[in-house]
């Protein structure tokens, strides 16, 4: 029980900014009134005839005045809403009826519905307060709003009425799942207490491409490889191998569990990254040294392997490449870089095809995110940089034992 007042009160701080914003979000709604005075639009306000600065008191005698002379008058109610829960409170105020009131007669009314939100996260009625911050979040573009939900999808792990109440306005309307869960990082909620919700969106086909690619980014800052993958594999909708892209057949997709290029493709690149088209071999891998500086590495990908053992196998070809020490492919912790192993040097093969092979062991301390990258065999080359360039194709990486 502690546990869960803990997390009620989080949100409840939340909306609290929101039910403040109303006492200082009454400045703009003086001026809206203004203008309508201003311009004598309809309904004309009885108020109109005060100043601006009149006292609360009659601020609110003026708006039961007006709303005895015209009960419909939504404005009006809104306007008494917001006085009935301020801070100071209004004497004689039932705030309840009024709000009632006013939520019918102005029920997508921003002051409102910050009202009714505080309101309902004290109650714990989930269903209502996620409709309420959610219209305010997609009708007014509301900050405060979007945070209260952000934490609301935070929490929504360990509590299931909130988890419900979120999966059933997905399921009504998912119009608000991508604002929401890319402002999880503002929010300062971590995207890994999301996945319960997340996985309930994939399973309704909600997760775009796009907000698929927001949260892989983010899964993987935090070291959620697994919640990661599982995102991938879903934006994927097929199986796949344990390397993706091993034949470069395809476009790389950029923050992904794809192929990354550290180095932008320009002129002043150490090293350019191409995908030419060449005879039966189709696309391959070809990297072009400039003779500069070589931000290490060229270009890697992340993995998710599980502690055991495994082999990479491809193909490489190289006729111009100047360089001492060569290249070399290597396997790393992606949590703290340890080198899980690295291929021999692969230097210029006079233009021929050749293989090559690496054997890893992935420890059980590692964890499952694992990195594979190209890099320059020996340091200082990379800081010299090297000259020609050097193709690879039909890259492979099998599991070969158990756990060691």
């Amino acid at each position: 029980m502690p546990r869960v007042n803990s997390r009620v009160r989080v949100i409840g701080l939340l909306v609290c900014t929101l039910a403040t914003a109303l006492w200082l979000g009454w400045t703009a709604l003086e001026h809206n009134l203004q203008q309508a005075c201003q311009w004598r639009q309809w309904p004309y306000l009885s108020r109109c005839a005060d100043p601006a600065r009149q006292p609360v008191a009659q601020q609110v005698q003026a708006l039961r005045a007006q709303i005895a002379a015209n009960p419909g008058d939504a404005l009006s109610y809104a306007a008494l809403a917001t006085f009935s829960q301020s801070p100071q409170g209004i004497g004689g105020l039932d705030g309840a009826a009024v709000l009632a009131a006013a939520s019918q007669l102005a029920p997508q009314n921003r002051y409102v519905l910050r009202l009714l939100a505080n309101q309902y996260v004290e109650r714990r009625q989930w269903p209502e307060a996620a409709d309420a911050l959610v219209r305010l979040s997609l009708l007014h573009g509301d900050s405060e709003a979007t945070r209260a939900l952000a934490a609301m999808v935070g929490q929504s792990g360990s509590d299931r009425a909130q988890l419900a109440a979120l999966v059933a306005l997905l399921k009504a309307d998912a119009g608000w799942l991508e604002r929401v869960l890319s402002s999880l990082p503002a929010a300062k909620v971590p995207v890994v207490q999301a996945m319960p919700l997340v996985q309930q969106a994939m399973a309704l086909q909600l997760v775009t491409p796009e907000l698929g690619m927001v949260l892989i980014r983010q899964l993987m800052a935090e070291g959620a490889w697994l919640d990661a993958h599982a995102i991938w594999l879903h934006l994927w909708k097929r199986p796949l191998g344990l390397l993706f892209n091993g034949n470069f057949e395809q476009d790389f997709v950029k923050d992904g569990f794809d192929w990354n290029i550290t180095d932008s493709n320009n002129y002043r690149a150490g090293a350019r990254v191409q995908r030419p088209r060449i005879g039966d071999r189709g696309r391959l891998l070809q990297v072009e040294f400039t003779g500069r500086a070589i931000a290490q590495p060229v270009l890697n990908q992340h993995l998710v392997l599980a502690p055991g053992s495994y082999r990479l196998s491809g193909d490489y070809m190289a006729n111009t490449l100047r360089s001492n020490e060569g290249l070399t492919w290597v396997f790393a912790c992606a949590a703290d870089r340890r080198e899980l192993g690295r291929s021999a040097a692969l230097k210029n093969t006079g233009g021929r095809w050749e293989k090559f092979t690496t054997e890893l062991a992935v420890p059980g301390d590692c964890g499952v995110g694992v990195s594979l990258s190209l890099q320059t065999f020996a340091r200082y080359e990379a800081a010299t940089g090297l000259r020609g360039e050097m193709l690879f194709d039909k890259f492979e990486l099998q599991a070969t034992g158990e756990r060691p």
